[in-house]
């Protein structure tokens, strides 16, 4: 569930154009899905049932504004702690579900204390706002003020990404020889493998060795997870609030993520669920949904554009009106759904291309 950039789009666009890269991103055909909205509210009595639609493009022909809201230093919430390095990308949902708890509500809660807690951004619908510095903890990830770190297992690495379990005596096993790192217990009571949160943990590979990251139980959530989510990342907030548009929220997150792996030189494995630092179900909604690797993938057009086509002026003209200006389904019909796509290079060579999307019988 935690992947690299590949060079699919790249490989495209040599060969075929901008307007390749942009038949590559289409939708050919569409369909509507049920899934469940997991609201906090009301002992989860507030969650509810949402159709959710794609877009004609799995990018979203929007540029991406951010309007600076920022906690006071005055405030708990914001400690002012410099973070040692940013490694990862905290998505979250608010699991605010009552219409009306969109980001400008969170917006005013963060920046009024937010109970102690607090976030880089809130994202919704209704816009996307900065809270603090990229390089400031923030108090979102439930992991308290475990850092990132790096352990040598002293296990040769001989794959990728290693099949994790814990010994009998609780130590971690990787592809199936013992390392030399104690694996959390239970006050105690050593755990197994079942007890290390879906995401797994932290681990690469330095000269030829495994290294394991920083990891901890939660007895909250009565899993494994590991450190640096509060001390390391950066947290981010997307709303999904009773009468918003979900997918139009998740498009404009990973947009956000996108940029952000830009600022801070990361690649797309570090993008990763609050789950991943204290087991906690969150993103509910997208994690119950089965929508990560979709997530992932808009995060990965959108990272295209804002690096390989950076200098490239991108637009959207829709031709049937049941799509708006940003590539939005408004609806689903019989009909077909058409649009064209406008691109400018630096030097103002213009390409054009329409495109036809169909709904799933």
């Amino acid at each position: 569930m935690r992947r690299k950039f590949t060079n699919k789009y790249l490989e495209v666009f040599k060969k075929e154009g901008p307007l390749g890269v942009f038949r590559a991103f289409h939708n050919e055909k569409v369909e509507e899905k049920i899934i469940r909205v997991f609201g906090w509210e009301d002992q989860g009595r507030s969650s509810y049932d949402h159709n959710l639609i794609p877009s004609v493009s799995k990018y979203l022909f929007e540029d991406l504004e951010i309007i600076e809201a920022y906690i006071d230093s005055s405030l708990e919430n914001r400690p002012g702690i410099i973070k040692e390095s940013t490694k990862y990308i905290t998505v979250h949902d608010t699991a605010g579900a009552r219409e009306g708890s969109g980001a400008v509500a969170h917006m005013k809660y963060v920046t009024k204390g937010g109970g102690g807690t607090s976030w880089h951004y809130s994202l919704g619908n209704d816009g996307i706002f900065k809270h603090l510095p990229h390089n400031e903890v923030a108090y979102h990830a439930g992991d308290g003020s475990r850092t990132y770190t790096l352990e040598n297992s002293n296990v040769k690495a001989s794959t990728p990404k290693p099949d994790i379990d814990i010994s009998k005596d609780g130590y971690y096993v990787l592809n199936g020889e013992k390392s030399t790192i104690l694996a959390p217990t239970n006050d105690g009571e050593i755990l197994s493998k079942k007890d290390i949160n879906d995401l797994s943990i932290e681990i690469q590979i330095i000269d030829g060795y495994y290294y394991i990251g920083n990891t901890w139980y939660s007895k909250t959530y009565k899993l494994i997870g590991n450190g640096g989510g509060n001390r390391n990342s950066i947290g981010i907030e997307s709303c999904i609030d009773r009468g918003s548009d979900i997918y139009l929220t998740w498009q404009r997150l990973a947009k956000l993520v996108a940029y952000l792996l830009i600022a801070e030189n990361l690649d797309l494995d570090a993008v990763v669920q609050h789950h991943y630092f204290s087991g906690k179900d969150c993103p509910m909604t997208m994690r119950r949904a089965k929508m990560w690797d979709d997530f992932l993938d808009l995060v990965e057009v959108e990272y295209f554009v804002q690096t390989t086509m950076k200098d490239y002026e991108i637009k959207i003209n829709p031709i049937t009106n049941n799509i708006d200006s940003n590539g939005r389904i408004k609806e689903l019909t019989k009909d077909d759904l058409v649009y064209e796509v406008i691109i400018t290079d630096k030097d103002n060579n213009i390409y054009k291309d329409k495109f036809t999307t169909k709904k799933l019988s």
